[in-house]
């Protein structure tokens, strides 16, 4: 998994036009499909770019859990692809956003690609930033982590 996996951080720009360049890094890992699916992650911070498989397995948790008869299921469901979008990436590996989007998520200049395995996140540079001086060390997010999660290892 790890050779098509998207890992590391890496700056980026966008252009006059307002298209984001999608590094060569990522651009290898994507191969030579050229339209993803994006969303706003959950804490409206940064976009989440899915691989139809990635897209797939985060859906179908809530797909094949819910009732086609529960109001708020479907309203759940309705949420999450409503506020979706695709991603058509152009022969130059370039891709644009809706402007209002790129203003929200603090697209100005410069944004910051950020791996996440199967799949990736794309923020704003100076959001970024932030972000990273606010966060606790790996090993603190590791402790909490098991935690959460009951490891005890």
């Amino acid at each position: 998994m790890a050779l098509d996996s998207f890992i590391g951080r890496v700056e980026a720009k966008i252009d006059k036009g307002g298209r984001i360049y999608i590094p060569s890094s990522f651009r290898k890992i994507m191969g030579e499909k050229m339209t993803f699916i994006a969303r706003i992650d959950l804490s409206e911070r940064y976009l989440v770019v899915y691989t139809d498989a990635a897209w797939d397995k985060m859906v179908s948790v809530v797909k094949d859990n819910s009732s086609d008869y529960d109001v708020s299921d479907m309203e759940l469901i309705s949420q999450i692809n409503s506020e979706a979008l695709w991603l058509h990436i152009d022969e130059q590996g370039r891709f644009q956003i809706p402007k209002r989007l790129a203003d929200s998520l603090g697209f100005n200049g410069d944004v910051t690609f950020v791996g996440m395995t199967d799949r990736f996140g794309i923020w704003g540079k100076e959001r970024y930033e932030e972000f990273r001086a606010n966060q606790p060390s790996l090993l603190e997010a590791i402790d909490a982590f098991k935690k959460r999660h009951n490891l005890n290892q």
